[in-house]
């Protein structure tokens, strides 16, 4: 668990992540200070984005249209139009949604930020219809939050993430990620989070959720860290490739189920709130200048609402491919094989195959005799 830490702290300062790195921290630090940053230390720190900068500031102006007559200008001016904590949140969905469109990234990384984003407004959309009984606002960064494990993985040992979710489709994520890693993405994403001195609140939310907390109603401390944990867990689902539509009615039942007592939530209106969610990524993406088309997140959410199947890049698809590529390695005689060896001694069609996989993402239509 050290070593990927240490591992992850080398990546941040490195230049070849300077971009993720500079994203991941400014979310960490708009996390953190979510109790004390004043409004200058918000827009300063949104400031550091000149993209985003500009985008919060466009959101800003279509979000306050009804209520601004003169068009906002500055993170400063937005903040006074739609709220501190709006800002502070349309920032961390547009820095995560831009992530998860931007065809640069991996798969995994954007489907880390996907579920990031997803996990924020379904917390937000459960508890917005019960009035002013929970902080809406306050709820989106605790699940969201939930997921940050997986963006570092993804995001800084992207090989070895890779591994992991192809060996927790067997073994299960716990286990599957210990094994890699010494941790899990909740336990490293705490971890963290811990050494970034992020609020006590928050920090109650990312905990492992105890049987002894499903069993009663939950009292309003519980609460906001059941509804980020079912929100994370309920995003998790709806995009995981490897369940048809019959399974993932059957597991989001199965997940929602224990926190009918606690929460009194219901599978009927979790669906509801991802019809709400898919809505709200799809306005997102329209901010930042990213087709529904490239949205892992979207594409998905819009397959669960109609009851369609995934279109799966993994594992399906990547299993084709690696069982074609084998089949063509078992025809090719020895000497042959000689000559299709890259200078580090591994098979040039190996690495082919890891760059499928690796590059594959979903949606992707595969031509296996043209591969």
């Amino acid at each position: 668990a050290r070593q990927t830490v240490l591992a992850i702290e080398e990546a941040l300062e490195g230049e070849r992540t300077v971009a993720i790195g500079e994203i991941i921290r400014i979310i960490r630090e708009l996390a953190s200070n979510a109790f004390r940053v004043s409004i200058r230390d918000l827009a300063d720190l949104i400031g550091r984005d000149p993209a985003i900068t500009e985008k919060v500031i466009s959101a800003a102006n279509t979000l306050g249209f009804k209520t601004n007559v003169n068009p906002v200008v500055t993170i400063a001016e937005a903040i006074h139009t739609i709220g501190f904590e709006k800002i502070r949140n349309l920032a961390i969905t547009l820095m995560l949604a831009e992530n998860a469109g931007s065809a640069e990234n991996s798969a995994q990384q954007r489907e880390a930020s996907s579920l990031s984003v997803c996990s924020g407004l379904m917390a937000q959309n459960l508890v917005e219809e019960l009035g002013d009984q929970y902080d809406a606002d306050f709820l989106f960064v605790c699940a969201s939050l939930r997921n940050f494990g997986h963006l570092l993985m993804s995001s800084f040992l992207a090989d070895r993430y890779r591994e992991a979710k192809k060996e927790a489709r067997i073994s299960g994520e716990r286990e599957a990620f210990r094994n890699e890693f010494g941790v899990t993405p909740l336990e490293l994403g705490r971890h963290y989070l811990k050494m970034s001195n992020m609020p006590k609140p928050i920090m109650r939310t990312l905990a492992v959720v105890s049987p002894e907390q499903l069993k009663r109603e939950a009292r309003p401390e519980d609460a906001v860290h059941l509804y980020a944990a079912m929100s994370a867990r309920v995003c998790e689902i709806a995009m995981d490739e490897n369940l048809s539509p019959e399974e993932f009615d059957e597991t989001l039942y199965g997940a929602v189920a224990p926190y009918r007592k606690s929460l009194g939530v219901t599978r009927e209106r979790v669906l509801q709130a991802l019809v709400a969610v898919e809505s709200e990524i799809s306005s997102l993406n329209q901010m930042i200048g990213v087709g529904d088309d490239s949205s892992p997140a979207v594409s998905k959410l819009r397959a669960r609402i109609s009851g369609e199947p995934l279109m799966q890049a993994s594992p399906s698809n990547h299993s084709k491919v690696e069982a074609y590529a084998k089949q063509k390695v078992l025809k090719v005689t020895e000497e042959k094989k000689k000559k299709v060896v890259a200078p580090d001694g591994e098979s040039a069609i190996d690495k082919a195959v890891d760059g499928i996989d690796r590059n594959l993402t979903s949606g992707d239509y595969v031509n296996m005799q043209k591969i």
